[in-house]
């Protein structure tokens, strides 16, 4: 066909790398046949209810736009569904069923051990991710600690070396009463999915399940006392975003455990006063809500497989009706971000048909006028491609960030700004020849002409980097994930073409 493939690999460069390890050989002997393996066990068998389960059209229910005609199948084994996680009779099949694989396998206890041990050693498990720092005047990071199952999430005043504050334990969540009172929640299912500080770091959101069912309830802690608020808000989808000091905005589930909504919280008020922002009745969009970098707007989402439709907030007036950015279209995607100095949103999208995504600009006050963006020549600067497609985009104060994809590879382009008018893309440049590379943590708008990146590669544990985009994209690399036991001088990637 005349296109072209590329194919990844990586190989060791000593041939003794190759040879089947002892452990690997152990692995095998343990999946031959034993008397103990062929010992007359029967396994549990799962009872029989006859059920119908009516696909296409349903009377009464939401099928999408042009259902099928109905059509009707038994599922005797239904039963089993149980999204309250209740049912005594399948939680008992469950533990008969666990019993009888345990059984089955019980040859392998010794193999479990010593392949977990391997794992672990390759593990850097007392460990800082590098700090972050914020608007509010701090700097953030977390910490995982050998023999606890949970982060611990810190800060200390930005560019300083001072005592460190914990601002949340997970692992101490479970011992908390509030958790201890929720019935149904165990501590072994802890799971705190978003941990947001209020603009000024006064106040702590975060959401909370010990469930397993990720249905979160958001908790609030006064950050200069310490103290667990009483206030909580419950039934959440885990999504946090802060307007301003008084006023949260979270998203709430629907019966079928979609995000379909968002409300709005203010702090110090009952859960029932709270005021529904938006509501997506459409079964295939899920909806999320955040807030921008530059902290002037708070973003609501409502997306599906093939189409979005974004409306934004005001964080000076939390309490205004959502303004739309451009009415969904089937099959039209895109993702904005604001920069409040020259009053534009950013966008990337492939509307009008597009085969990819390219590089848009939009007044706020008229969000729904798109132009591509273009440069002092007038051109755009990063137009429409069929070899190149982009993700999102992240405005600073004085350039963009956009990802996306290029040469088959994740990519980075940096577009200066200059008074808010672009000066240019440049692709950020890798030294593998294999290699995968995102935004990592950027969390000030203001970011003095710095970008974090995360980069790893086939040979290359994950990194940290800070670039320079303003002189010469020169970069220092703030952190490189410990990795216990590796020598890349072992290793090598490549990247080969070949004619498809």
């Amino acid at each position: 066909t005349g296109k072209w493939v590329s194919l990844r690999f990586h190989r060791c460069r000593f041939h003794r790398c190759m040879r089947l390890p002892s452990k690997l050989a152990t692995l095998a002997a343990a999946f031959t046949t034993s008397p103990r393996m062929m010992s007359a066990v029967a396994p549990p068998i799962a009872k029989r209810v006859p059920h119908t389960v009516t696909f296409g059209r349903v009377d009464g229910e939401n099928r999408g736009p042009n259902p099928m005609e109905p059509l009707e199948l038994s599922d005797d084994l239904f039963w089993i569904r149980d999204d309250s996680r209740k049912n005594e009779d399948m939680l008992q099949l469950l533990r008969d069923e666990n019993a009888y694989s345990q059984h089955k396998t019980s040859t392998l206890d010794g193999f479990r051990g010593t392949l977990y041990d391997e794992m672990l050693s390759h593990v850097q498990e007392d460990d800082d991710t590098h700090p972050t720092p914020a608007a509010d005047g701090y700097e953030y990071w977390s910490r995982t600690t050998k023999g606890k199952s949970f982060r611990v999430y810190l800060r200390r005043p930005r560019g300083s070396a001072g005592e460190e504050q914990t601002i949340l334990d997970v692992n101490e969540v479970p011992s908390l009463q509030y958790f201890k009172d929720e019935g149904g929640w165990d501590a072994s299912q802890c799971d705190v999915h978003a941990v947001e500080t209020s603009p000024s770091g006064r106040l702590l959101a975060y959401a909370v399940d010990g469930s397993g069912y990720e249905t979160y309830t958001v908790r609030l802690k006064e950050l200069g006392s310490g103290v667990e608020m009483e206030e909580e808000i419950r039934g959440t989808g885990g999504s946090i975003a802060w307007a301003d000091e008084r006023t949260l905005f979270y998203v709430k589930l629907d019966a079928q455990h979609r995000p379909f909504e968002v409300w709005r919280h203010v702090i110090g008020t009952a859960q029932a006063e709270d005021v529904r922002v938006f509501e997506e009745p459409d079964e295939l969009f899920n909806v999320d809500c955040w807030t921008s970098r530059d902290a002037s707007l708070l973003f609501i989402e409502s997306e599906s497989k093939e189409t979005t439709e974004m409306l934004f907030v005001p964080t000076a007036t939390p309490a205004a009706d959502p303004t739309l950015i451009r009415r969904r279209k089937f099959g039209e995607r895109y993702d904005v971000d604001s920069h409040s100095p020259s009053r534009t949103l950013f966008l990337t999208s492939n509307a009008d048909g597009l085969v990819n995504r390219q590089l848009y600009s939009a007044p706020i006050d008229d969000p729904a006028n798109w132009t591509p963006v273009a440069g002092g020549d007038g051109a755009p600067v990063l137009p429409h491609s069929a070899s190149r497609s982009l993700d999102g985009v992240s405005a600073f104060g004085g350039f963009l960030a956009v990802s996306g994809r290029e040469e088959g590879f994740t990519q980075l382009w940096v577009v200066a700004l200059r008074e808010g008018v672009a000066a240019g893309a440049h692709r950020l440049g890798f030294e593998d020849e294999s290699f995968t590379a995102e935004l990592g943590s950027n969390r000030l708008f203001e970011a003095a002409g710095r970008l974090r990146v995360e980069y790893s590669s086939m040979t290359s544990p994950r990194q940290l980097r800070e670039y320079d985009v303003g002189a010469g994209y020169s970069h220092a690399t703030l952190k490189e994930q410990p990795v216990p036991g590796y020598d890349p001088s072992l290793y090598q990637t490549r990247r080969i073409e070949v004619a498809a």
